[in-house]
């Protein structure tokens, strides 16, 4: 299924994007890295009239820390991505808990392009990054075209997939404040397969005063209602506790248990949007709808079968390419998102002449091939991965390629292809310096 038509606005500034928030309500639908949004316009659980694209607008893209050390405040804009915010060094310094969730969300292809505001405004209600900041005692930057708010996280989420938020507001950032000294956070969660959303998870943020006692405690659940909620009951047994039969306590306590609307009219917005996009090394000036998927650009406008279309939901990695050097699901990204990006698919790897790349090479002499389905998304994605790690681990190439399924379950192989591969380059590498 492909999403329902809709129009496309690709604002310059962020009051032209306000403009047309306030213009189109509840029409519309703000897009920042879509991994949700776009899987579920694909699946047409939702169908904006309108698509608002913030991803050019200027500030938003804002990860850093302001203020003196006393009263510091960590703020990522509406368009930082997650694994941005995850490889983040002032992430990790300020607020570790935040990195450390967000490494737990889906794979690295859909954190590459999925924001940690998007995923907070979302909602949904079993998401790691609402229930950090939450426990992270987080703020939320609102704007709207008449004012501008700022909504404590506790206050920001309402229920499953619903916040605060006015049909006219967007969220602009995410501020967290720097904690007290003497204090540690963890996350976990249980889920029933890698990358899959949390069944729950817990978010803790607990502080020790001089005293060597539990000063401050924040424990906050994902997956355990219709929202992200906080656990007083928890934090009371463990606040001012200074041995572990508090936390022994805390666990007991925990375990106890805690239609459809009239479109407005609008102005009208053009049928097609000009997408001019580099692929493969050839520069193409387009014109697409707006609801054409990059899959979708590259088999059938550019004539480029390679990428493979399998779930259309970001689940099983056969679509994905490399946008701007980084593995993408080309099923959850609009083309129009894409204008003056540089997409590499499986059809650039071999040489002009036909010579197979290094990867090929590898995946034929491990015998990393079987039925070929999964095989250009498992390519790409090791190419991302060498081009990061020259000589990749085995737990490395787990990771990167842990989110592509292979419907032969030739895992073994592949991850054998794709250390071969690495060692391939280095030697070829290494006769080019001889």
């Amino acid at each position: 299924m492909k999403p329902a038509p809709f129009e496309y606005a690709a604002p310059r500034d962020l009051d032209e994007a306000l403009d047309l928030l306030a213009e189109h309500g509840d029409d519309a639908r703000v897009l920042a890295g879509g991994q949700s949004l776009v899987r579920m316009m694909n699946a047409r659980q939702v169908s904006p009239a309108v698509v608002v694209d913030i991803n050019r607008v200027p500030g938003l893209d804002t990860l850093g820390v302001f203020g003196d050390n006393g009263s510091s405040t960590l703020r990522l804009g509406a368009t930082v991505r997650q694994r941005t915010s995850e490889l983040s060094g002032e992430v990790a310094a300020h607020a570790p808990l935040l990195a450390e969730a967000g490494a737990y969300v889906a794979h690295a292809p859909v954190r590459a392009r999925g924001t940690v505001v998007g995923s907070i405004a979302f909602a949904d209600p079993s998401a790691e990054l609402p229930a950090a900041l939450l426990a992270l005692d987080g703020l939320v930057k609102v704007r709207s075209r008449a004012a501008e708010r700022t909504v404590a996280a506790d206050d920001f989420f309402t229920g499953p997939f619903r916040t605060s938020l006015a049909p006219d507001e967007m969220v602009v950032a995410v501020d967290v404040p720097a904690a007290p000294g003497r204090t540690g956070s963890a996350f976990v969660e249980l889920t029933r397969r890698h990358g899959d959303l949390p069944v729950c998870g817990a978010a803790a943020v607990v502080g020790v005063g001089d005293d060597g006692r539990v000063s401050h405690v924040r424990v906050a659940l994902c997956g355990a209602d219709e929202r992200p909620i906080r656990v007083p009951a928890v934090e009371a047994a463990v606040l001012g506790a200074d041995g572990p039969a508090a936390f022994t306590e805390a666990a007991a306590v925990a375990a106890d248990g805690t239609p459809v609307r009239p479109r407005r009219r609008r102005r009208p917005m053009p049928d097609k949007v000009r997408v001019r996009i580099t692929v493969n090394g050839t520069r193409h000036d387009l014109l697409v709808e707006p609801r054409t998927l990059l899959a979708d650009l590259l088999r059938n406008d550019l004539a480029l079968p390679g990428t493979h279309l399998g779930c259309e939901q970001g689940v099983c990695g056969a679509c994905t390419v490399l946008v701007d050097d980084a593995a993408t699901r080309a099923c959850l990204v609009f083309a129009a998102q894409l204008d003056g990006a540089s997409v590499r698919t499986v059809e650039s790897l071999a040489g002009a002449d036909g010579t197979l790349h290094p990867v090929q090479r590898a995946f034929t002499q491990e015998h990393g091939l079987q039925c070929g389905f999964c095989t250009p998304g498992m390519l790409m994605g090791a190419c991302e991965l060498l081009e990061r790690v020259p000589e990749p681990r085995r737990e490395d190439v787990e990771e990167a390629l842990g989110g592509n399924l292979c419907r032969c379950t030739g895992y073994q192989n592949i991850v054998r292809s794709v250390r071969a591969a690495g060692r391939i380059m280095a030697d070829e590498q290494s006769e080019v310096r001889a």
